[in-house]
């Protein structure tokens, strides 16, 4: 009896995350690329502080960006810099399970090419959580964080 209860958990679990995926990608309204500072060269077994991996891209056309969910970028979060405030936004980004070459990190920065909404357009983010675990995969979920535009930006 009991391996009967097993794959059938197993079963609907499979379903529910294949349900859940579709669901979760169909969702997805922009397009971004997820970028990586620094690479460890393994031949020559140095860190290259200036390269640059790209984790995240169409890479059929480079630049244009993946596809990917970004929530509207809130706030405000606000630190004091010396005597000048600093103001920033909150945004959770959602990836494809298959997409990305390399899990996600902490200090990743994502880039907005394209969204519905054009005030996120071309704004950079860094990623502050890559979350790991559970029981259904349907997407992956970065919490990140950017610079807030200021009026004294030129448009």
């Amino acid at each position: 009896m009991s391996d009967l209860v097993a794959n059938l958990t197993a079963y609907n679990l499979a379903f529910a995350t294949e349900y859940a995926t579709h669901h979760a990608e169909g969702a997805m309204n922009s397009l971004i690329t997820l970028t990586r500072r620094g690479s460890y060269d393994e031949v020559s077994r140095e860190y290259d502080e200036s390269a640059t991996e790209v984790i995240y891209d169409n890479f059929s056309d480079p630049g244009t960006g993946a596809r990917a969910g970004v929530a509207t970028a809130t706030g405000p979060m606000n630190y004091s810099v010396g005597d000048e405030p600093t103001y920033y936004s909150s945004v959770k980004v959602f990836l494809p399970q298959d997409g990305p070459t390399k899990n996600p990190r902490v200090d990743d920065v994502v880039y907005v090419v394209a969204s519905p909404e054009d005030d996120i357009v071309g704004r950079y983010f860094r990623v502050i959580d890559a979350p790991v675990g559970g029981r259904i995969h349907a997407s992956m979920e970065l919490q990140c964080v950017g610079i807030a535009p200021s009026r004294q930006w030129s448009s």
